[in-house]
């Protein structure tokens, strides 16, 4: 497994699976790198408690957290 400061860019658009389960808590930092997210209905969240940075990443519903405590950051484009 990946470390909690872990990071990661994306090379590609991510369509999430039907039955895919937001993590409680990020800590890391994702590079969207310009792609887009989706497969995430419209009342549900990426990561539930974002405690990271997220940023340059798209989204084609949904939310990227369901809360941001410490300060943890989301800049991208919708």
């Amino acid at each position: 497994r990946y470390g909690q400061y872990a990071q990661f860019v994306l090379q590609n658009n991510i369509t999430l699976p039907d039955d895919y389960v937001a993590p409680e808590k990020f800590k890391g930092l994702i590079h969207g790198n310009g792609n887009v997210l989706s497969g995430i209905a419209q009342t549900k969240a990426f990561i539930k408690n974002n405690e990271g940075k997220i940023y340059n990443l798209g989204l084609a519903s949904g939310k990227i957290a369901a809360s941001n405590t410490n300060d943890g950051k989301y800049a991208g484009r919708a």
